[in-house]
């Protein structure tokens, strides 16, 4: 498993339709109002992730730990 460190990135308002972020390291990541429809979030780590008013609808998101997210 790949394990791309984003930690602490800015994403916020970001257009990341379809994004590959697959086993990405996203911990403490801003994604506030991204567009993530159709993003591959599987086995990625996004403790601390803000995802106020993302778009989360049709993610790929299996394995990914969710529990720690603020989702708003």
């Amino acid at each position: 498993m790949r394990r791309t460190d984003l930690r602490g990135t800015d994403f916020s308002g970001s257009n990341l339709r379809g994004a590959d972020l697959r086993g990405a390291d996203l911990r403490g990541a801003d994604f506030s109002k991204a567009v993530l429809r159709g993003a591959d979030l599987t086995d990625t780590d996004i403790n601390g992730t803000i995802l106020c008013k993302s778009g989360l609808k049709g993610d790929i998101y299996s394995e990914a730990e969710l529990s720690k997210a603020v989702l708003h």
